[in-house]
């Protein structure tokens, strides 16, 4: 409509646009205020300029039957508008579905590492997005199988090796976001060193005494007293069959473990609870005023459970069914001239021993 308005006279494009807004205005209740305007543009024009008016609108025979060329820009508008959206969102979604995807890949295959100990294997698996579960077996064994709980490293211990000559263990290990990853080893067993260590273990009062031996070579010994550091002891190469080891040990009870490991990495352990007890102290002093005579004093941490003396022949013995309590004194023992043997015996309710022996010469 602008373009036809531009093609007539200042004049009458005046009265129009007056004429058009009177009539606006007037009208500005009704709803058919488009059909208003065309009614005003014919008294001016004529009829004549009907159908160029009508070039603007898709209706043949009537105005009220076509639908504008704006109304119809802007209905193009939104149709593409709304394919554009809708390819955004599907495009975006596609992103995410390809995004998640690298992430998963970039998180790389589980790492699976293997130690060998004599007949028996353990394995190590380690992944950063967390394990779900392993399974694994040996040739064509049943199939094992062991929670991840979504931990970022699993070792499995003690895996028997089924029998001599080569053997193939699979494994199949399922991370935390659902993936699957198969691993084969391919494991040879040989005759020759498939027996453990031997561990034997003994208290003597103030010490524990570890004995270890094999049949071949052992290569070390680990042991930990109590809280202790874990100390390592390793093989003698001129007596590898054999490690014995002297561990001082307090007062009171502990645990203690033990590790032999052999050349054929044959593994053994031991854990056992060892208690450890101090001897009783036997202390005899010469006294010469007013007579010559010997003064016993024993004394223990624990408590005295039963004494025997021996003096020059003489066995003086303390009841076997009671105790000493902690610390015993004696001074009626009297020297002779010559030569006097005393030999004394101490027993701990701890069933530990000690003695004393002395020749004591009075002139």
């Amino acid at each position: 409509m602008n373009q036809i308005l531009k093609g007539g006279n200042d004049n009458n494009n005046n009265k129009i646009n007056k004429e058009v807004t009177k009539n606006f205005y007037s009208n500005k209740n009704r709803t058919n205020t488009s059909s208003d305007m065309r009614n005003v543009y014919n008294s001016y024009y004529g009829q004549q300029n009907t159908n160029k008016v009508n070039n603007n609108y898709m209706g043949q025979n009537s105005y009220g039957g076509g639908i504008p060329q704006n109304v119809k820009s802007v209905t193009r508008f939104f149709a593409v508008a709304i394919i554009i959206f809708g390819l955004l969102i599907s495009g975006n979604g596609a992103y995410s579905f390809v995004q998640e995807k690298n992430r998963k890949d970039a998180t790389g295959n589980p790492v699976v590492s293997m130690e060998r100990y004599g007949n028996s294997i353990s394995i190590k698996i380690t992944n950063e997005v967390g394990i779900s579960s392993i399974m694994y077996h040996w040739n064509d064994s049943n199939k094992i199988s062991s929670q991840g709980r979504n931990q970022t490293t699993v070792t499995i211990t003690d895996i028997i090796i089924p029998s001599t000559g080569e053997n193939k263990l699979k494994l199949t290990v399922v991370d935390s976001t659902g993936n699957s990853f198969n691993y084969i080893k391919n494991v040879e067993q040989l005759e020759q060193d498939i027996i453990k260590p031997e561990i034997v273990l003994s208290t003597s009062g103030e010490s524990v005494n570890i004995v270890v031996t094999d049949d071949t070579a052992l290569d070390y010994v680990e042991y930990r007293l109590g809280n202790n550091a874990t100390e390592k002891v390793e093989a003698d190469p001129n007596d590898p069959s054999k490690i014995s080891i002297d561990v001082p040990m307090t007062q009171g009870q502990k645990t203690l473990r033990v590790t032999a490991v052999d050349k054929a990495k044959n593994v053994a352990t031991k854990t056992q609870e060892v208690k450890g007890a101090t001897k009783s102290n036997i202390s005899v002093e010469p006294i010469v005023e007013p007579t010559p005579h010997l003064r016993v004093v024993i004394s223990d941490e624990e408590e005295i459970k039963l004494i025997v003396i021996n003096f020059n022949g003489t066995e003086l013995k303390s009841d076997p069914n009671g105790t000493m309590g902690q610390e015993f004194i004696y001074e009626d023992l009297q020297l002779v001239k010559g030569d006097n043997k005393i030999k004394i015996t101490v027993y701990n309710v701890s069933e530990q021993v000690s003695t004393f022996e002395e020749t004591y010469t009075l002139q």
